[in-house]
């Protein structure tokens, strides 16, 4: 199965409208309005947790969808790239995901809520194939990279540029992306996904040279801030790894010891490629 799963959230990939720190542990007194300043906190919120939390981030995007009667016109936009992501992600529609997000790109005159629009379609272009639109729109982000004040931010683009070249198999373009971002002192959820673009690209070089304990330090990086989705994304790697040195039980090992947590991100896509590499691994 060829769906190479990452997030910039980015990054994964990808990786919402506010870049920001996770709220600590509790925090949910977020009033039940539709006040703008109430609105900024469901949002805030919602970036923080959309890799992390699956079920509230869709509880949090329920509720602001269901309130932008209340939303200036940014908070509109911004509610959009998360129902963009909630779409991709957790409901199993990619097609719908790109749908919202490239109707952002084209419409919106906010360049940080366009950039970070035309890094999803490209994310999202690049799981269906579709790598002629994921090129285009990876492009024309990075054509305006520069116009985006939010360090943070712009490096949403450099992950997903790693992610998609990975995809398309020109791993030496998406391992140079991938030291850019993690050279660029990123926050902690883009270093978790820029670890793990870069050993993703350097395993399909071929100059990993055996070290496979890589992955468990991208797993405890991610772990650390709860980064659940690139966690499991990252085991499914390794598994394919230890099953390619020769050691087939101690992959099937990883990936079953891997699975339950997989299974709980809720992230469809990754459950189907943790599935189907466990099946095909026992029937070696």
């Amino acid at each position: 199965m060829q769906r190479k799963l990452t997030i910039i959230v980015m990054a994964t990939a990808l990786a919402a409208a506010v870049a920001v720190a996770s709220p600590p542990a509790g925090q949910r007194g977020v009033p039940p309005d539709s006040t703008p300043r109430a609105l900024d906190a469901l949002i805030e919120e919602a970036d923080a947790l959309r890799s992390v939390d699956a079920g509230r981030y869709l509880t949090i995007v329920e509720q602001l969808s269901a309130r932008k009667s209340g939303a200036t016109p940014l908070q509109r936009e911004q509610i959009r790239y998360l129902e963009a992501y909630a779409a991709g992600v957790y409901r199993d529609d990619v097609a719908g995901g790109i749908r919202i997000a490239t109707q952002l790109a084209k419409e919106s005159k906010n360049p940080t809520v366009r950039y970070r629009a035309m890094g999803l379609v490209a994310t999202y272009s690049s799981f269906k194939r579709d790598f002629r639109n994921g090129l285009r729109y990876l492009n024309a982000a990075l054509e305006i990279r520069k116009s985006v004040a939010d360090r943070d931010i712009r490096n949403e683009g450099l992950g997903a540029a790693a992610v998609l070249y990975n995809q398309l198999g020109q791993h030496d373009i998406g391992l140079r992306y991938a030291h850019e971002l993690l050279a660029s002192q990123p926050n902690p959820r883009a270093e978790c996904g820029g670890k793990y673009v870069r050993v993703e690209a350097l395993a399909a070089l071929g100059k990993l040279g055996g070290d496979l304990k890589q992955f468990d330090d991208i797993v405890e990086t991610c772990s650390k801030i709860n980064e659940v989705i690139i966690v499991g994304v990252a085991r499914v790697a390794q598994a394919k790894a230890i099953a390619a040195s020769g050691d087939l039980p101690g992959a099937i090992s990883t990936l079953e010891s891997a699975f339950p947590a997989i299974q709980a991100t809720r992230y469809q896509l990754l459950i189907a490629d943790a599935s189907a590499v466990l099946a095909d691994l026992k029937l070696q």
